[in-house]
């Protein structure tokens, strides 16, 4: 991803309702879990940190990503144990992790095999471990956005069971999520069609005003709740929560 981009990740993921909600989502469901405290924690492709911030309540937290301007970002969090690193050939040893978390990653260009990915993340997950991914949903809504944000597709859950298929991670909950804004993300979709020259592309990723963000931030903690009883038929993204056999 664009360093620019983790620039303005940085700055708002703190606040804005799409960031808060992911991170409503993965704590919900680890606080469900009897292994949620202890554990020992890889988030591949940490991005700016934020998310290792919420994880570090759950256990000793590792961080890997494949941009050095991210990494910085990290080093502001004073988060540690962080390396560069692609996820394709990953600088651990095998069965070391307890939780292996994998957000918004495998859609980058810089993933050149899914498959040989989450192998990947098999291999240094221990036995029993869990596997949680968050990924964008459908690719109908292709847009500027994805440019901008360097990434290579979007993805359907039947996507993932077959993917996870060549692994041994066993499927505990697949949902799409982002259920109730989906018309109103369709249609702004649609107003910023991909560009001819992806380098010319923006994304939409800025602070919206408050009274908005608030009401978002609200749908989605709903959806994080409800998550618990029910799988979404469809939405903007999907979450996928496995454990290793």
């Amino acid at each position: 991803m664009l360093e620019q981009e983790y620039q303005k990740m940085f700055e708002m993921e703190g606040r804005d309702w799409y960031f808060r909600g992911k991170r409503a989502i993965i704590s919900r469901f680890l606080s469900r879990q009897p292994e949620r405290q202890g554990m020992k924690i890889l988030d591949v492709g940490c991005g700016t940190g934020i998310n290792m911030q919420l994880l570090s309540s759950f256990g000793e937290t590792y961080g890997i990503d494949l941009n050095s301007a991210a990494l910085n970002f990290c080093r502001q969090r004073k988060l540690p144990n962080l390396a560069l690193s692609s996820i394709e050939r990953l600088p651990f040893k095998s069965n070391t992790f307890d939780l292996v978390t994998c957000l918004d990653v495998l859609y980058h260009k810089g993933v050149k095999d899914d498959v040989a990915a989450l192998k990947e993340l098999e291999r240094v997950a221990k036995s029993g471990a869990l596997l949680l991914i968050t990924e964008s949903a459908l690719k109908q809504l292709w847009s500027e956005h994805d440019q901008a944000v360097e990434a290579r597709t979007r993805y359907s859950l039947g996507d993932f069971r077959e993917k996870l298929s060549n692994t041994t991670f066993e499927i505990l909950k697949a949902t799409y999520w982002n259920f109730f804004v989906l018309p109103a993300v369709f249609l702004l979709k649609k107003m910023h069609p991909p560009k001819e020259n992806p380098s010319e592309a923006k994304s939409n990723v800025r602070i919206l005003p408050f009274p908005l963000n608030f009401i978002l931030t609200k749908a989605v903690s709903l959806e994080a709740l409800l998550m618990k009883i029910i799988n979404f038929p469809i939405g903007v993204d999907l979450f996928i929560a496995a454990r290793k056999k």
